[in-house]
């Protein structure tokens, strides 16, 4: 038996059985192709549908139209314009009045104030007065009148002396039924002698100079009034230089009340000169003695005040009319009238007439009609600076828009505004 090598020993190996499975096949149908339009559906329409983006298209037309019309309600146009303008030295004298010679009228104005102010007294004087009062004086003695003499004396029952200034009648006594009813007159009696001792009330009075016979206990006086202003001793008074002070402090304020009121008064269109204003004073003050208890001075004055108003737009007028010639009266205004010196000549306030010179650098500045100018320029918006040359009295203009991006013409003379600039 012959040997085998190794290599030629063949090991047959048993082939692994294979299952075979069967492949399933899904049961539902598959989802079919998507079309091109399915695709555009994924886009605006197929978020919003066809009739939101025509609504939406709609709104935003909307906003956008309303936007203008929002812009254009607000916006403004402002046409800068720098006028024409001359600087001439005037010093001329001029009438003013209600004269047919007077070169301008003028309206008047008055006002009027009362105040009062009071000043302490400072300086002290002595006095002496007497007391004073009424008395009945009776007859009861005669069916006759009884004359009593100037300085007749009355006594009361402490001794007090007063006497009577001028002679009086003492009226004749009644007789009724058969009875004597006194008569009396009333009058004025003085005490003998200064001092507040003589100031005394009601009392009875009797004639010493009746003393002895038989008319003193038939002649006799009873008080009508208590017996008053009877002082002796010092009294405050007021100096002539305190008295001089107060007037001028109170006229000063009087004074400066007035103009202020008359500034206040005076319209816009009309000028008011200083030199042409009238004020003058009325004092109440009665003099008295000072009551020593409250040494107050007190002084009242009245203020008037008469003022002369000029018209600005008459007073241009004269003045382009003097320097200008009559064709420009209408077309020139003098702008710095209240900076012109005034003078006045003369003042008659009741023939209504005012002579003053009128100095200074004056500035002539031409005018233009703002209304017809825009009215213009709307016309022809495209021709703006053919409009703005046809006009002598403007020297420069420039157009500016508001909002500056907003850039068209307005169509409305309530849109523009016009602007006058100066050098």
């Amino acid at each position: 038996m012959s040997k085998q090598k190794i290599h030629d020993i063949i090991i047959k190996k048993k082939r692994p059985s294979i299952k075979m499975f069967a492949r399933k096949e899904p049961t539902s149908t598959p989802p079919p192709k998507q079309s091109r339009k399915s695709k555009k559906e994924r886009g605006w329409f197929a978020i919003f549908g066809k009739g939101k983006l025509v609504f939406m298209f709609v709104v935003f037309f909307l906003i956008i139209v309303l936007s203008t019309k929002a812009v254009d309600l607000f916006a403004k146009t402002i046409i800068q314009v720098k006028l024409h303008q001359e600087n001439i030295t005037v010093d001329t004298i001029l009438k003013a009045g209600k004269l047919a010679s007077s070169d301008l009228p003028f309206e008047t104005m008055e006002l009027q104030i009362v105040k009062e102010k009071s000043t302490e007294a400072t300086g002290t004087k002595t006095i002496a007065s007497k007391a004073s009062g009424q008395i009945r004086v009776y007859n009861a003695f005669s069916s006759q009148p009884q004359k009593l003499i100037a300085t007749t004396r009355f006594e009361t029952p402490d001794g007090k002396i007063y006497r009577i200034k001028k002679s009086i009648i003492v009226p004749g006594a009644k007789i009724e039924n058969g009875k004597i009813k006194p008569n009396y007159i009333e009058t004025t009696i003085y005490a003998d002698k200064p001092g507040d001792k003589y100031n005394i009330g009601l009392t009875d009075f009797t004639i010493p100079g009746f003393a002895g016979g038989p008319r003193y206990e038939k002649f006799y006086a009873r008080s009508a009034t208590a017996m008053t202003g009877g002082f002796e001793g010092e009294v405050p008074v007021v100096s002539d230089k305190d008295k001089n002070d107060l007037k001028t402090e109170l006229e000063n304020s009087i004074k400066d009340e007035l103009l202020k009121k008359a500034l206040i008064q005076t319209p816009e269109e009309f000028l008011i000169y200083r030199d042409a204003i009238q004020i003058t004073f009325t004092e109440h003050q009665v003099e008295g003695e000072l009551d020593p208890k409250n040494p107050l001075y007190t002084l009242k004055e009245t203020g008037n005040l008469f003022a002369v108003l000029i018209s600005e737009k008459d007073l241009s007028r004269v003045l382009v009319k003097k320097y200008l010639g009559e064709e420009s009266k209408d077309q020139v205004e003098v702008m710095n009238l209240e900076k012109l010196s005034f003078e006045l000549i003369s003042l008659d306030t009741e023939k209504q007439s005012m002579v003053f010179k009128i100095k200074g650098e004056a500035e002539f500045i031409w005018t233009i009609d703002e209304e017809k100018l825009k009215e213009a320029l709307i016309a022809t918006p495209k021709n703006l600076e053919d409009v703005f040359k046809s006009y002598p009295a403007i020297d420069s203009a420039a157009v500016v828009f508001k909002p500056s991006w907003w850039r068209f013409f307005p169509d409305k003379t309530s849109k523009i505004r016009i602007e006058k600039i100066a050098d």
